[in-house]
């Protein structure tokens, strides 16, 4: 599931400028990728999860 999470995290930077700006800040800041990739994740499956419970359709863009 973690390697799953972490390949959408990957492709979701491509379509979501929102998770970009947050993947190259941290990326900046850390100077590591798989830092920054682990924090998207996070962000996705907190932005999934918010989804599941309010049943509201996905936003890209949307900063959190």
């Amino acid at each position: 599931m973690r390697s799953t999470l972490i390949e959408n995290s990957w492709i979701a930077i491509r379509k979501d400028p929102a998770l970009l700006s947050k993947f190259m800040r941290i990326w900046k800041g850390s100077g590591s990728k798989k830092k920054a990739i682990v924090a998207v994740a996070r962000i996705l499956i907190v932005r999934l999860r918010a989804c599941l419970i309010s049943g509201t359709p996905y936003s890209i863009g949307t900063v959190h």
